[in-house]
């Protein structure tokens, strides 16, 4: 079981589901939103967008508890790309919990396996798994400039802030 929210690109909206099962025949996987609405769909194609939010190992009769799943911070400020989405600073992390690699869906067969990086974003508790061309040196990009750049701009302010951080532990 592994807890997520689904992007509707029509909706412009996230909305939160489960994802319960997988079916290897076709490489989906059943969503269950908590709206009630259940669907099979197949999170490895690059049209669903989904951000994994928690795991549990415990079983349907358990609630998920989104605080077993954690990331472990590398120390390394990069800029990842997702989607249609902006560049926006983050941070190279592993995953923590042994039942998040489960809920993430297998490469399609005989399909090239793209070497990937798994990054946390400053400003959000939100991470992703990317594809290692969609994440690039934190220096290799300029600071965010012009209108609507409020959000990412905080988010750069708070990479600042970590590779200070970083740069006193060293």
């Amino acid at each position: 079981i592994c807890r997520v929210e689904i992007f509707w690109a029509r909706d412009k909206t996230w909305y939160a589901a489960l994802v319960t099962d997988y079916r290897a025949t076709d490489g989906r996987h059943k969503v269950e939103y908590d709206d009630g609405h259940v669907e099979w769909l197949e999170l490895s194609s690059p049209r669903n967008r989904y951000r994994v939010l928690g795991s549990s190992a415990l079983g349907p009769d358990r609630a998920v508890d989104d605080a077993m799943l954690s990331v472990q911070k590398l120390g390394i400020v990069v800029w990842a790309k997702s989607g249609a989405h902006p560049w926006w600073p983050a941070e190279l992390c592993l995953p923590a919990a042994t039942k998040f690699l489960d809920a993430l869906p297998p490469p399609r067969p005989g399909g090239r396996v793209n070497r990937q990086q798994m990054v946390i974003y400053f400003g959000d508790a939100q991470f992703d798994i990317l594809d290692a061309a969609a994440v690039v040196p934190f220096a290799s990009r300029p600071k965010p400039v012009g209108k609507g750049a409020k959000d990412v701009l905080e988010a750069y302010a708070l990479a600042q802030e970590r590779l200070r951080e970083l740069k006193k532990k060293a």
